[in-house]
């Protein structure tokens, strides 16, 4: 069973560059959607499986494809991700994002990359 990976930090933390409430509901309705979701084709597939119906089994894969990739930065550009606090402001969103990329972590998705490269 998938959990929710927990924030390693508190959801005001990105203020003022992104909401405190924006990230609640990207985190605690979008998130755990796709955690739910993820769980529940889990649990269908594994019925499947066990009564040997694949009719449905193509359809219930393509639903758990994640990417098969590492996302090495990401700016999410969808209006839920910047509407409730920037409204039709896109350039200043996307703006302040840069306030809040955590280079750390992208630096060690990046050298996950280069050693998956390297095999």
């Amino acid at each position: 069973m998938l959990k929710m990976i927990e924030l390693p930090y508190p959801t005001n933390a990105l203020e003022p560059y992104y909401s405190q409430e924006t990230l609640e509901l990207h985190y605690q309705i979008l998130y755990k959607g796709y955690v739910d979701n993820t769980n529940k084709t889990q649990e269908q597939l594994a019925q499947a499986r066990k009564n040997k119906d694949f009719s449905n089994i193509k359809c219930l894969e393509k639903n758990l494809s994640l990417w098969d990739c590492i996302p090495v930065l990401v700016l999410d550009m969808w209006e839920h991700s910047y509407y409730l606090q920037y409204k039709t402001k896109r350039p200043d969103y996307v703006q302040n994002y840069w306030n809040i990329v955590n280079w750390n972590v992208v630096n060690k998705r990046w050298e996950k990359i280069q050693k998956n490269d390297e095999r």
